[in-house]
């Protein structure tokens, strides 16, 4: 019984360990609010395998510092990305690939529109003619009370 355990001890201290590449973002969604905002994208790998990412965007909205990053096992890497085309929405797809794997995450982009915002001085002016200069035509003949 013994000779069988032993046996079975040292057939288990054979098992390669496995190794992994696990990656993961923060943020998960990235939102820009004018064009030229630049903002950072954290990429880790949780696994004990080191491995590379390879970061596309396929619009051409959004510049990427780095193509392709390196991460080790239980490290992390950022790269920034800047907002170039105005109102646009993209997705940021990072490609892992580690010695003998590979796979595809994707991270939304979106730029908004700015949104075209009264002017001020005219708002101004209209209150003005309005009030002063009874540019209202017309007379009020009857007032009801509810």
């Amino acid at each position: 019984m013994r000779k069988i355990f032993s046996l079975f001890f040292l057939l288990l201290i054979q098992i390669p360990l496995c190794k992994a590449l696990i990656i993961g973002v923060s943020p998960d969604r990235l939102e820009f609010n004018r064009k030229g905002q630049e903002l950072q994208l954290t990429i880790f790998n949780t696994g004990d395998a080191p491995g590379e990412v390879l970061l596309e965007e396929g619009s051409g909205s959004f510049r990427i510092s780095q193509q392709r990053v390196r991460v080790e096992g239980e490290g992390h890497s950022s790269v920034m990305i800047r907002a170039i085309a105005p109102c646009r929405n993209s997705t940021l797809r990072l490609k892992a690939i580690g010695d003998n794997f590979g796979f595809e995450i994707g991270v939304p982009l979106s730029l908004e529109c700015e949104k075209a915002r009264p002017n001020a001085a005219v708002g101004l002016l209209l209150s003005f003619g309005i009030a002063c200069l009874g540019i209202i035509p017309g007379a009020v003949r009857k007032i009801k009370k509810n």
